[in-house]
């Protein structure tokens, strides 16, 4: 496994997700791969901090939908970003 292969993995990893063969692999690499080492550390502590906020309570439907057509039309997606 290569860092390429590795990273698009990481979140699912981190969640524990991965059947174990491709856990094996990807512990196997992190070990020896200083760059991915980082990169996991980073994923597990924004794990850590998102857990952490405060949940809050569903948006108004009408503010929803304004920010969805905003990030579409940001990431030129058209009208929805679903």
């Amino acid at each position: 496994m290569n860092c390429d292969e590795l990273e698009p993995l990481l979140l699912e990893f981190v969640s524990g997700e991965l059947v174990i063969a491709v856990r094996e692999t990807v512990d196997v690499h992190v070990t020896g791969c200083a760059h991915c080492e980082a990169l996991l550390i980073s994923y597990r502590h924004t794990v850590r901090v998102a857990a952490a906020l405060p949940k809050c309570a569903a948006l108004p439907a009408a503010l929803e939908a304004r920010l969805r057509k905003a990030l579409a039309d940001q990431m030129g997606e058209g009208e929805d970003c679903r």
